[in-house]
């Protein structure tokens, strides 16, 4: 994970904003992320009927405890088409 250094805003259904998040305590999450085999899998399980957008996420409503690793900032995700031209860029 890495600090998150964007300012964030909280908005309303209609765009307007409401407030500014502090962010002195928000991380990015980034992947791979990392569980011993048998909480993760039963993680699975358990949740299957439900949508998660990661591992973290299910364990967090587990109420399993889990901890960041200090990841990297040149760790980017590939998620939509700009990211991949970015990458491209970035190598």
């Amino acid at each position: 994970m890495t600090k998150t250094t964007d300012t964030i805003k909280e908005v309303d259904e209609n765009g307007r904003i409401i407030r500014t998040i502090d962010r002195s305590k928000l991380y990015n999450t980034q992947t791979p992320q990392g569980f011993k085999t048998s909480i993760i899998k039963s993680a699975h399980e358990k949740l299957k009927d439900k949508n998660f957008t990661d591992d973290c996420s299910m364990l967090e409503y587990l109420d399993i405890p889990v901890y960041i690793v200090n990841g990297s900032y040149t760790n980017i995700k590939i998620t939509i088409k700009s990211d991949l031209d970015f990458a491209k860029l970035y190598i």
